[in-house]
């Protein structure tokens, strides 16, 4: 009787464990997207640049959420994309982890952009 019971419980702890390793592996996490830095959720929903800069870019893609991050590429006016997450930067700003369309990911500026037609 006991060692049926042992062999029960034993079996029940593998079967638990093999659950938990399957809903860890499949939660979703900032990490699934690439922004490891991400703070704060904003349910993968479309935005758009709405500022228009003296630079020749209406907001830049940057490879973190701040200025002393490196450029990574232009974005213009009206161009829509992806936000999975933000960050604050160490200046405070709010910084949005992006898609684009092309399929590249970075950060925007979150006061450069406004609520996408999506």
């Amino acid at each position: 009787m006991k060692k049926r019971l042992a062999r029960r419980a034993g079996a029940l702890t593998a079967m638990g464990a093999l659950l938990l390793a399957g809903a860890i592996t499949t939660a979703p996490s900032a990490n699934a997207v690439g922004g490891s830095a991400c703070t704060k959720n904003v349910k993968n929903h479309w935005r758009h640049i709405d500022v228009l800069n003296d630079n020749g870019w209406a907001a830049t893609l940057r490879n973190g959420p701040g200025t002393n991050y490196k450029f990574k590429e232009g974005l213009g006016y009206a161009e829509d994309f992806i936000a999975y997450c933000g960050a604050y930067s160490r200046s405070g700003k709010f910084w949005y982890y992006v898609k684009r369309p092309s399929g590249k990911k970075g950060w925007v500026y979150g006061f450069r952009t406004a609520k996408g037609a999506w």
